[in-house]
């Protein structure tokens, strides 16, 4: 089995061009793998960076009121806390 790769532009109808197409690919089922070259563009906010900031107001809720407790303590309102969160 022979494998070919061609670096081609998908078109915005889904249309995808080949520069050339051997004879041995003529009239054959074949499977087809898309790998974009390029990253997509990350500054959309679908894709927004998780700041410490972020972290700090989301975990910053479990203590919350709890100002003095152990770290023991600190650490099983953690765990609880993530597998809530996680389950």
């Amino acid at each position: 089995m022979n494998a070919y790769r061609f670096n081609t532009r998908i078109s915005e109808r889904g249309v995808i061009a080949l520069p050339r197409i051997p004879r041995s690919l003529h009239n054959i089922d074949a499977e087809i793998v898309i790998l974009p070259l390029r990253k997509q563009d990350t500054s959309k906010s679908e894709s927004k960076r998780y700041s410490a900031m972020d972290f700090v107001s989301d975990f910053s809720g479990i203590v919350r009121g709890k100002e003095n407790i152990s770290d023991e303590e600190l650490d099983t309102l953690k765990y609880e806390y993530l597998n809530s969160k996680h389950q």
